[in-house]
């Protein structure tokens, strides 16, 4: 079977950016674990926090070599794969590009030295770069969704025994498309990365992070139980979605409910501002003691995570909704 062009430019690409970061990534492992340099804080939580972070990273490159393999053996669940990895790209590379912009400001806070008078001509120049990489990754997803491309992958699909469903018209047998729904993708992605965030759980435990609910800030053991108890929750949400549990997809659907809430909280009087108390205070325990500037977050940049945040509640609504005979049906 030819493979069409661009699903080899595609799947070109996708290889270059996993495999740039999976070596960036254990590059940045080796660093967090073994370097002593005194450019990196010698902080324990701040180190752990950077290995949980990068190993997520890590998984997630890896998960993009693996589609790689079989995007080029033309399976749909790697054209499916690709395209939600391609929506992932687009909306964090966006996002990257806006805080960055955005972000431009505190660029002044930096000491003065050799070339700090750069420093936000290199901001816009890598703004730049995430803005085309996430240009790159519309384009992608609409090509991986034209009905050429789709029908070069379902082509591939052999009839396995009982397994696929066939028609015949006149001499010629098509084989129904098989593979996993996009909207599946898009749920089983949001569910391995809130199971692959537990590993972050001993170290936020371990540095007694405070907790920002609807405008109050938990410590102690307070904030402790309700952040176990929402962990306990998206947990059991995201494998009961995993095994297409039906009491998981109304769980899902109220934590939908709960987010869009949590950020209507942000137009009350006076929440933004114990927000940033909350922020600060986090990241003194964080950097145990460590001073940080004031203010942390600026208007502008909460605004624009707040809209970021309804944006992926009402995609990840969305794919709930398209599913649900997954759930309701069992």
């Amino acid at each position: 079977m030819r493979r069409p062009v661009g699903v080899v430019v595609a799947g070109i690409l996708l290889g270059m950016i996993a495999l740039f970061g999976i070596l960036m990534e254990l590059a940045e492992l080796g660093i967090f674990i073994f370097s002593h340099s005194p450019v990196i804080p010698k902080l324990p939580a701040l180190r752990a926090g950077m290995i949980g972070f990068t190993g997520l990273q890590l998984a997630f490159f890896i998960f993009c070599a693996w589609t790689v393999v079989d995007l080029f053996r033309l399976r749909n669940w790697a054209r499916v794969a690709a395209v939600a990895i391609a929506g992932v790209l687009a909306f964090f590379s966006a996002a990257t590009g806006v805080v960055i912009l955005l972000g431009r400001q505190y660029a002044a806070l930096l000491p003065p030295g050799p070339g700090s008078g750069d420093v936000a001509a290199a901001l816009v120049g890598f703004a730049t770069f995430c803005f085309a990489i996430s240009a790159i990754s519309i384009w992608w997803i609409i090509y991986l969704n034209l009905a050429g491309v789709r029908g070069a992958f379902s082509r591939t699909q052999a009839p396995a025994a009982g397994a696929a469903p066939t028609e015949t018209v006149g001499a010629a047998t098509m084989v129904q498309p098989r593979g996993t729904p996009g909207w599946r993708i898009v749920i089983m992605i949001w569910c391995w990365m809130i199971l692959l965030s537990v590993i972050t759980l001993p170290m936020v435990l371990w540095m007694g992070t405070p907790i920002f609910l609807f405008g109050a800030i938990l410590r102690g053991w307070a904030g402790t139980a309700t952040m176990l108890a929402l962990w306990v929750v998206e947990i059991y949400m995201a494998i009961g979605l995993l095994r297409k549990w039906k009491a998981a997809w109304y769980v899902a659907l109220f934590f939908q409910i709960y987010a869009v809430g949590y950020a209507a909280t942000f137009l009350l009087p006076g929440v933004r501002a114990h927000f940033s108390a909350y922020l600060r205070e986090a990241m003194e325990r964080s950097s145990q003691g460590l001073a940080w500037p004031a203010p942390i977050m600026s208007t502008s940049l909460l605004t624009f995570g707040l809209g970021l945040g309804i944006i992926v509640v009402l995609v990840l609504t969305w794919a709930l909704i398209q599913r649900r005979d997954d759930y309701l049906s069992a």
